[in-house]
């Protein structure tokens, strides 16, 4: 079952998507680590949970730019693309 969620994950073409799948796995496991750390030693359980968020934040801050670098290239592309047809004509 691992084996067969690792090769599909391998198969996925867009590196920006897999990038973006290690951030949350990354982030999930950081809020259970923090809820077990919590459960000995409060303090270090929140500060635990602080650098999750960070984490967090950081794969929001990373989608927003993905999505403004994306949108600029097919706005890119798409000028192009008329350019090309006016040459044509």
């Amino acid at each position: 079952m691992i084996d067969e969620i690792l090769t599909n994950w391998k198969k996925q073409s867009n590196e920006r998507k897999k990038l973006q799948n290690v951030y949350v796995g990354l982030f999930l496991l950081g809020v259970v680590v923090a809820g077990l750390v919590s459960l000995l030693n409060e303090s270090l359980g929140f500060i635990f949970l602080q650098v999750a968020l960070l984490g967090f934040t950081i794969y929001a801050i990373n989608v927003v730019i993905w999505a403004l670098i994306s949108l600029a290239t097919v706005s890119i592309d798409e000028s192009q693309r008329k350019k090309a047809r006016r040459k044509k004509r």
